[in-house]
């Protein structure tokens, strides 16, 4: 089984307001919890399939999620 797999990229407004106060306040925990997500994103079609995620809106190629 074929598993299709995205390119997840953070933006740098993410890296320097979120990512570096929840590594600071939550320390090692939150690396792994990082890497949890960011594998998530890697493999979305999989994950869309689950009940973790709602679609809020589709069109076209197009999808907004919660």
């Amino acid at each position: 089984m074929f598993i299709s797999r995205y390119i997840v990229k953070i933006q740098k407004f993410v890296e320097s307001h979120y990512i570096k106060k929840f590594s600071k306040k939550y320390k090692n925990y939150w690396d792994v919890t990082f890497k949890g997500i960011f594998l998530e994103m890697e493999r979305f079609d999989e994950f869309i399939k689950t009940d973790h995620i709602d679609l809020i809106s589709s069109y076209k190629n197009i999808s907004i999620s919660k």
